[in-house]
């Protein structure tokens, strides 16, 4: 219990603390994110699933799909891959 309270606090940007989800860095992340989630959902995987097969850390994978995380273009052709879908679709 303790650490899912602690996992909830978050820091902004003056350094204040706050309760609740980070929000995504950037609308176009935000979306990117909803677009892998919603494919990988018909895929019935699981994010370990598609991180593990695209070579990556699931915390960096799960971070994308919130929106908090900004994949390079090498990252972002890899999920497409795994996801099997062309990586415009994804952008």
């Amino acid at each position: 219990m303790y650490t899912s309270l602690f996992q909830r606090l978050v820091v902004v940007p003056c350094g204040r603390y706050q309760w609740g989800m980070p929000e995504p860095i950037s609308e176009a992340t935000r979306i990117l994110g909803e677009r892998i989630r919603i494919r990988r959902v018909k895929l019935a995987c699981s994010q370990e699933e598609i991180a593990h097969l695209a070579g990556m850390n699931v915390s960096n994978f799960g971070k994308i799909e919130r929106g908090l995380g900004n994949p390079n273009f090498h990252t972002l052709v890899r999920i497409a891959s795994v996801l099997g879908i062309d990586p415009a679709v994804l952008v």
